[in-house]
């Protein structure tokens, strides 16, 4: 039994399990028929008696549904959760960020990539040469007129790109 102060009273509880007996319901007898316990409820996850009533329950990222015994999925992503990209998955949700950005530790909110990376989850590390003018968190080296490649070291053959520039 668990004791349960009210103003200028009091009442008794019973714990799961459990029913309130006698005139004033000061004691406990145990549920010759719970449904919780033996599992024969219509909860699709399962219950617990609250005030002698079934009462359904269900895991961690899903609710009751209005039928009162089946269970659906929260769609976290409703809520905005995540700074910049939510996917909703059954039972839970998955943050991701934009190229240029990563996860921060909370796997919620998305941080600027630290210095010299670039791409999705600044998984990528500039390693710029030649003529660079820098690292773009998101395209990584930039490079500098008439320059290419990912460490912009690479020369453009004009001559190449431009097959007629020495005819007349």
């Amino acid at each position: 039994q668990i004791c349960v102060n009210t103003p200028g009273f009091y009442e008794c509880e019973c714990e799961e399990g459990f029913n309130k007996t006698g005139v004033m319901g000061f004691s406990c007898e145990k549920n010759s028929f719970d449904p919780c316990v033996n599992g024969t409820h219509n909860c699709s996850y399962g219950c617990h008696i609250v005030s002698g009533i079934e009462e359904c329950f269900c895991l961690t990222g899903t609710k009751v549904a209005a039928d009162g015994q089946s269970c659906e999925d929260i769609d976290e992503c409703k809520e905005n959760i995540c700074s910049q990209n939510c996917t909703n998955t059954n039972g839970s949700f998955t943050c991701s960020c934009y190229a240029g950005y990563m996860l921060g530790d909370d796997g919620l909110a998305c941080i600027p990539c630290p210095a010299n990376h670039y791409g999705q989850d600044c998984k990528y590390k500039c390693e710029c040469r030649g003529r660079s003018q820098g690292c773009d968190s998101v395209r990584g080296c930039i490079c500098q007129a008439q320059w290419v490649g990912t460490s912009c070291d690479e020369d453009v053959n004009d001559c190449v790109v431009f097959p007629n520039i020495c005819k007349p």
